[in-house]
This record gives C-alpha cells, sequence and structure tokens, in this order.
C-alpha cells in the first residue's frame, strides 16, 4: 500500500512538472519549425494569438513569457523585409489585453509597481533613449517615432507585465524564468546542429568554426555564444540537488561552455572560462551530490587534456584563427574612438540610434543602427551623458534586484547567467538587441517577484514618503489643535 501511494505521488509530481512547463515547451517546438521550415511569419502569428488568449483568459499572465521569450529564435536566415501582413496577428495581442484590462482590472500604475528601484531606472533610461540626438538636425522623421515609441512603449510592457503577474510569484516564476533559460539553450543548440548538418561536408563545418561563421537568422556566433552562456549557471544550481542524474546537467553546462570555441568568440570563452571555474567551487560548496560531481568533473578534464593531446593538430587547424588573433581588438578600439568622437558634439543627448544609420554595414538604405561594439560608449554617443547616468541607475538597480534575493541559489545562477552576459555585451552590441533587452528585462522580472517587500524602493522615494507622511502628520495635530 505505501509502495503504491509512494508510486501515485511520484506519478502526480511528474504531471505536475509536466503540466506546469508545457506551454514553454510547446512554444519552443514551434519556434524551432518555423526555423527549420524557413516559416518564421507562420510562428510568429500563432505566438501572437497564443500570447492574446492567455492574456483573455488568465489574471496570472505568467505564461505569456513563454512567446515573449521564443519570438525572435524563430526568425531564421531569410529576408523578411516587405512581408508587414504578419503585422495584423499583433491585434490578437491588443484585443487580449484589452479584453484582460476589463476582466481583470490590473494597476498598472500603482506605487508598488512603480515606485521601484528598477521600474524607475528602466523609465527613465527609456525617456533618454527617447531623447537621444534631440538636437541633431535633418533626422528622418519616421525612424525618429519608432526610436521614441521605443524608447516610452519597452518600460511599459515592463510595468504591465509587473501588474499582471501575481505578487507573490516569488519561487513559482523564478523556476519558471529558469526554465525558460534552460529550454532556449537547448533549442540554440539544435538550431546549430541543423545549420551545421546542412554543410555540404564536415569539412565545409570545420571552415565554418574556423572563419567564425554562423547565421542563424536572429544571430550569428556572436551572440550565439553569450546567450546559451546564460543556461551554464542554471544547469549547475540543477546540479546541486539530490539526484542519481545530477551529472547530465554539469555534462550539460559543459557543453554550453564548449559552444564558445564552436563560436570561436574569444570574449565569451574567457568570461565562461572564468566563471565556470567559480561556479564549479560553488558547486562543491553547496551541491548534494559532491562524489558524483568530482567524479563527473575529473573524467570532462581528463577526456579534455586527452582531446587535446592526441588531436592537438587537427584542432589548431580548426582553432588557428582565433588563435592567432589572441587578445588583439580586431577593429574594436577604431570604433570606439569614433564612439567618442561623436559624443563630443552632442555630449548632452548624444547623437541618437539613428546617427549614420546603415554606416557600419555600408548600406546607406539599411536600418541597421551604428554598432560601436561597446555598451557604455554606446550609450554615451547615442544618448549623451543624460542616457550615460540613466543607464549607470539601471545597471545598479539590475544587480541590486537580485542581490535582494541572494541567499537564494536560483536567484545566484540568473545573476550570475545576467552578469555574463552583460560582461560580454562591454565588447560587442548585444545589449541594444531585442532578443537581448528581452531575455535581460525578464530576468529582472523574475529576481523582482522574488525580493522581499519593499527591499527595492528608492532612498529618495522612501524620503519622499516620510516628507509626506510628517506634513501630513502635522496637518492633522493642527487640525487637531485648532478644533480644541
Amino acid at each position: 500500500m505505501k509502495e503504491s501511494a509512494s508510486k501515485k505521488f511520484k506519478s502526480n509530481d511528474f504531471f505536475n512538472f509536466v503540466e506546469r512547463y508545457a506551454i514553454i515547451w510547446l512554444t519552443a517546438v514551434i519556434a524551432f519549425v518555423g526555423w527549420v521550415c524557413d516559416q518564421p511569419l507562420a510562428s510568429f502569428v500563432v505566438f501572437a494569438i497564443e500570447a492574446g488568449l492567455i492574456l483573455a483568459l488568465y489574471k496570472d499572465v505568467m505564461h505569456v513569457l513563454a512567446p515573449a521569450w521564443f519570438f525572435v529564435f524563430a526568425r531564421p536566415n531569410v529576408d523578411l523585409s516587405g512581408d508587414w501582413l504578419w503585422l495584423l496577428s499583433l491585434l490578437a495581442i491588443v484585443i487580449g489585453l484589452v479584453v484582460h484590462f476589463i476582466r481583470f482590472r490590473p494597476k498598472v500604475f500603482a506605487p508598488k509597481n512603480i515606485l521601484k528601484g528598477f521600474t524607475l531606472s528602466l523609465i527613465i533610461s527609456g525617456i533618454t533613449f527617447a531623447m537621444g540626438g534631440v538636437s541633431v538636425q535633418g533626422r528622418n522623421g519616421l525612424i525618429v517615432l519608432a526610436l521614441v515609441a521605443l524608447g516610452l512603449i519597452l518600460p511599459l510592457c515592463y510595468l504591465v507585465l509587473t501588474a499582471t503577474i501575481e505578487e507573490n510569484a516569488g519561487k513559482n516564476l523564478l523556476e519558471y524564468v529558469a526554465m525558460l533559460v534552460y529550454t532556449l539553450a537547448i533549442l540554440i543548440l539544435l538550431q546549430v546542429v541543423v545549420y551545421f548538418a546542412r554543410l555540404d561536408s564536415f569539412e565545409a563545418v570545420k571552415e565554418h568554426i574556423r572563419v567564425k561563421w554562423i547565421e542563424l537568422g536572429w544571430g550569428v556566433a556572436n551572440s550565439v555564444a553569450p546567450t546559451v552562456s546564460i543556461a551554464i549557471p542554471v544547469a549547475l544550481y540543477h546540479s546541486l540537488k539530490k539526484s542519481k542524474f545530477a551529472f547530465l546537467h554539469i555534462l550539460f553546462a559543459v557543453l554550453l561552455y564548449a559552444m564558445a570555441f564552436v563560436c570561436t568568440c574569444r570574449g565569451v570563452i574567457i568570461i565562461d572560462t572564468v566563471a565556470i571555474v567559480l561556479m564549479l567551487v560553488y558547486v562543491f560548496i553547496k551541491t548534494e551530490n559532491r562524489l558524483q560531481s568530482a567524479i563527473t568533473v575529473g573524467l570532462i578534464v581528463a577526456c579534455g587534456i586527452v582531446l587535446i593531446v592526441v588531436f592537438r593538430e587537427k584542432l589548431y587547424s580548426v582553432f588557428d584563427e582565433v588563435i592567432d588573433r589572441g587578445l588583439k581588438d580586431n577593429g574594436r578600439f577604431e570604433l570606439w574612438r569614433l564612439a567618442l568622437e561623436r559624443f563630443a558634439k552632442k555630449p548632452i543627448f548624444g547623437v541618437g540610434f539613428d546617427y549614420d544609420m546603415g554606416g557600419l554595414v555600408e548600406d546607406a538604405n539599411s536600418t541597421v543602427p551604428y554598432y560601436y561594439h561597446n555598451t557604455p560608449l554606446q550609450v554615451l554617443c547615442c544618448m549623451g551623458i543624460a542616457g550615460f547616468i540613466a543607464h549607470a541607475f539601471l545597471y545598479y538597480w539590475r544587480y541590486r534586484t537580485f542581490f535582494a534575493s541572494r541567499k537564494n541559489p536560483l536567484v545566484l545562477a540568473l545573476m550570475f547567467g545576467l552578469l555574463m552576459y552583460d560582461a560580454y555585451s562591454w565588447l560587442d552590441r548585444n545589449f541594444f538587441l531585442v532578443p537581448s533587452f528581452v531575455i535581460m528585462t525578464i530576468l529582472t522580472l523574475a529576481a523582482d517577484k522574488a525580493a522581499p517587500e519593499g527591499s527595492l524602493t528608492p532612498l529618495s522615494v522612501r524620503l519622499i514618503k516620510y516628507i509626506a507622511f510628517m506634513r501630513k502628520n502635522k496637518q492633522e495635530y493642527i487640525r487637531e489643535e485648532t478644533d480644541n
């Protein structure tokens, strides 16, 4: 009888697990199929309808994070110019939002949602983004309008998510976002496998790795490597729990680490190498599977050494270019110098993201911004001193939000993944890409919901509240004295 009850309990746990994350997995499958079949527009339509239904049917819209998380990664290497009909599918999201607001009346602009450090810093950063280049003459009005809309709408989206995901989501949201991270890493690995499988030969695969040519549509090698790296701390977090299969999570983390070498991304190789050593030390201190973890890591290191020794000549033939490049700037110093020169022209609000648009890709008709491959310099150049100060607060409050729950290992795992991703953006353009904004915002949202109540209120807001409280008490005291 006890054995039967135990089996039933485990069975219920399994079905609850599947039910909880089914939407994530189904959404990832849709993204993968759309990507493989070169049908991103069909995927976008399905995601929009999915998001609309979730918004319309549920008071807690946590599941809407799945289509928001995966929609960008459904885009293969196909030209989408001129295909605007899919935008009609966004009506599903608009209708879903309208129904949600009518049915559940979320308080988007409630003080508890707005008066938090990260939320305020995101709003201010959005305003400085919209104001970037405000004093530059001869700008394209439509592009300026699009930039202003982005700067104002994206913080509003964060506010809506904050108000429509239940206040005590805490642990549930953290685990849900961790599954999003884990599943995305698997999706990208599968995309890379398909990309290589479509090449003519194994020699072609080696050549693509050697010359750093991986083009998945939504991103290139320098986007793939840092994105999958976010899942390394999450995989190692899962290896902490008592389990016979904890070693699988360590193997997965090492596989994700190896992607930095497959992408021959020097910045990610350096960042991930330092990070994975520190994280493994943490794992050995905290794990409930110390012997299993030690054996797994020992075997991985031994296999790695044997692989390098035995196949060193073949490996060098693949990685000779990245080895020869070493720590060379690869043109970044010139980009950074150019960013500072342009900042000097418009130091207060910068030159804007539309300045010399298409210049980096040498296409005057392109709408690709001029990326300077360094987040602080990009902010200074495009948003000036105002944007730099705003983004300094954004960085501070992003990580302050995670530190509020630093005793939670899963919060630390997500923070470390974000930190690795953020660190690489100082050497590349990732911070200002759409997938990056979605990833960074959703990770921070999870930490926000897990933080103790009141721990994320800025000192300035507390001071204003205190002054208002004292003034109110004083007025009540004067009124009572007058009555007496």
